[in-house]
């Protein structure tokens, strides 16, 4: 491992996703280099500007920094920018080409140039040469390693493990229906009995208040319940994601939030995507979603079907993940960025 840390400029948005995505990136790198990590807010005074500036990439038009960055300085002093989303996009092509230094940016480059980044990983880039590196996973900090620590701090006293159900809301062109997320529930209480497990849930941000209300009546004062995560009535607040994971045998995950089944594969349990009654899948996500499938990692199950939660899973078996899912993505990110050699 190199002495001497890599100083990482690292511009945040707000977004939770984001955020997990250039973490995991950060986290990958941190476990074959030393890395010294300055985050820094991006806050668009304007939201008009950003999509402005995202059409306009290629002209010489460029908004006061300060319009964009929280604590902007002009002191340099920095190897490398990371970000995520969006919002970031311009912060980091403007300033890794004042600073001279390179820049990742995890996402889809959308309306800005490739060129404007020396590497973009994404899951499904239009081609495999550079700047793009293809990833297998969406990047995050879950491990099976981490998970299970993760899972052991939180439930020190567990016995065993049980089945753990994440729940979305509508998204990627899938729409729930209240009637579909309390099938969901009743479906998976019922088979979880069968197979005789007991279960975690949780629910998210975009998960509709009066649906997570329903929920909890559905679930709370049953002894087949270990935890609810409960996001509107924590207020945010709820236990970590990866202790779930980590303490779960099977994981059963709403089929419309994409970053939460790619953190379910990677806990390197069977995972299954469940696919509402109504709406259809988002193109780019669902021939992720079947490439997980055919890789082994991934399960998909329908709502409108007849399938058993405990007995699906991918055509040609279940070959999980183990170990670090990422690792590998940084040594190639390192040595496309020049930090190590071959």
């Amino acid at each position: 491992m190199p002495v001497t840390p890599i100083r990482v400029l690292w511009l945040k948005d707000n977004r939770p996703g984001h955020v997990n995505k250039a973490k995991g990136f950060l986290a990958a790198l941190a476990q074959h280099v030393l890395l010294d990590i300055t985050p820094r807010d991006v806050r668009w005074r304007f939201s008009w500007l950003r999509h402005l500036v995202g059409r306009m990439s290629g002209t010489r038009f460029t908004p006061p920094p300060c319009w964009v960055l929280r604590d902007f300085s002009r002191q340099g002093g920095f190897d490398l920018i990371v970000s995520s989303g969006g919002l970031t996009q311009w912060p980091n092509a403007w300033l890794a080409q004042r600073l001279g230094v390179p820049n990742v940016y995890i996402g889809s480059p959308h309306h800005f140039s490739p060129a404007a980044f020396t590497l973009i990983p994404m899951t499904d880039p239009p081609h495999e040469n550079p700047p793009f590196l293809k990833l297998t996973l969406v990047l995050s900090e879950v491990s099976p390693v981490a998970a299970g620590k993760c899972a052991r701090e939180h439930f020190p006293v567990l016995d065993e493990t049980g089945w753990t159900l994440l729940i979305g809301g509508d998204g990627e062109g899938l729409n729930w229906s209240d009637e579909d997320f309390l099938r969901l529930a009743d479906l998976f209480m019922a088979q979880a009995v069968e197979a005789g497990k007991k279960v975690f849930v949780a629910t998210s941000r975009r998960t509709p208040e009066r649906v997570e209300q329903a929920l909890r009546e559905r679930f709370e004062g049953r002894d087949i319940l270990l935890t609810g995560a409960w996001f509107h009535a924590s207020g945010g607040k709820t236990l970590p994601l990866l202790a779930l994971l980590g303490a779960a045998d099977r994981i059963v995950v709403t089929a419309d939030s994409v970053s939460m089944t790619n953190e379910a594969v990677a806990a390197g349990v069977p995972a299954v995507a469940v696919y509402p009654t109504g709406g259809a899948p988002n193109p780019r996500h669902e021939a992720q979603f079947r490439q997980l499938e055919r890789d082994g990692t991934l399960a998909r199950f329908y709502l409108a079907g007849a399938d058993c939660l405990s007995a699906i899973q991918p055509p040609g078996g279940w070959r999980l993940v183990a170990g670090d899912p990422h690792a590998d993505v940084a040594v190639r990110a390192l040595r496309r960025l020049g930090f190590l050699m071959d």
